[in-house]
């Protein structure tokens, strides 16, 4: 079997992951759940519906593949091994939505070979799809939305009448120079990087800027990128971008213990390759003087007169 096959069966058994850890979701949707929080400030939740989509994709992929390795945003550092190959797992993106009843959430899977992605397969809601929809690619073979061919959105050039997603009061910490200081697009944030990323790839949105995505955010949603001709860059410290050629490897990493992989933390550009070099050329990070001059601010303005 030639890589390019064996791409295609993962794909495949990617979109299944998926489909059936959406449907676990839709189940749950709406209903109360018993959450508990990653972290004292209430920012992280974890819900009884994320422990079901993770526990359901593990099982499945152990079944299928015993030697891989897994890495899920909700704690499988465990499977870490010295395989080739590393499935990347969110099996809730967007779990602050889900938990307030709002239908804007993903399920997302990825398997890096030696650190590249070579399938991906992404789960949303869907008004228009009772199950939803699932959005897919392997190395090599295009990217798809249920089976139809997906391309990113191709006008060079960032501005008015397309979306732009950024993160949440993105302007109190970047900024834009140039032509993008007034113009950068109809901005937008849907509270699920894996959400976004999708519709990147679909061409729904221009470009796309992730400033601390963790791996599981983004794995899955760089090769749909890639695939429907797109460009991801990848930056340090929003400066100094580069094209994205693989994640860590080997897994485990000198230390022994995966530290590369679930500490893996960098600013992420996505879009077709002109707008994206564009946009790393004109954003620029404020700094820490300038941010907390603007968080004083606020907050005199909303002092009482």
């Amino acid at each position: 079997m030639s890589s390019f096959d064996s791409y295609e069966e993962f794909d495949m058994f990617s979109q299944k992951l998926a489909k059936e850890a959406g449907k676990l979701l839709l189940q749950q949707f709406l209903k109360p759940q018993d959450v508990r929080y990653k972290s004292g400030d209430r920012r992280n939740p974890v819900t009884e519906a994320d422990t079901l989509s993770e526990s359901y994709l593990v099982e499945s992929i152990k079944s299928k593949y015993p030697d891989h390795s897994i890495l899920g945003e909700e704690g499988v550092a465990g499977n870490l091994t010295e395989s080739e190959y590393l499935w990347v797992l969110d099996p809730l993106d967007g779990t602050t939505n889900f938990l307030n009843g709002i239908p804007i959430f993903a399920v997302s899977i990825a398997l890096l070979h030696e650190g590249i992605p070579v399938a991906a397969a992404i789960f949303m809601p869907d008004p228009n799809q009772q199950e939803g929809t699932i959005y897919h690619a392997h190395a090599g073979g295009g990217a798809y939305q249920d089976g139809r061919r997906i391309h990113i959105e191709s006008n060079p050039v960032p501005g008015s009448g397309y979306v732009a997603f950024l993160p949440s009061r993105y302007s109190r910490f970047l900024y834009f120079k140039g032509s993008m200081s007034v113009n950068h697009g109809e901005v937008r944030g849907l509270g699920s990087i894996a959400c976004e990323i999708a519709l990147v790839s679909k061409g729904t949105a221009q470009y796309g800027v992730f400033t601390g995505p963790r791996l599981w955010d983004v794995a899955a949603g760089v090769l749909l990128v890639i695939e429907a001709g797109g460009m991801i860059l990848i930056g340090d410290r929003l400066k100094d971008w580069q094209p994205f050629t693989k994640f860590p490897y080997p897994v485990l990493g000198n230390d022994g213990k995966g530290t590369e992989v679930t500490e893996w933390v960098r600013p992420t550009l996505a879009g077709n390759a002109a707008v994206v070099s564009h946009v790393a050329m004109l954003l620029r990070q404020r700094s820490r003087k300038w941010a907390r001059i603007r968080r004083w601010i606020g907050r005199l303005g909303k002092r009482p007169s």
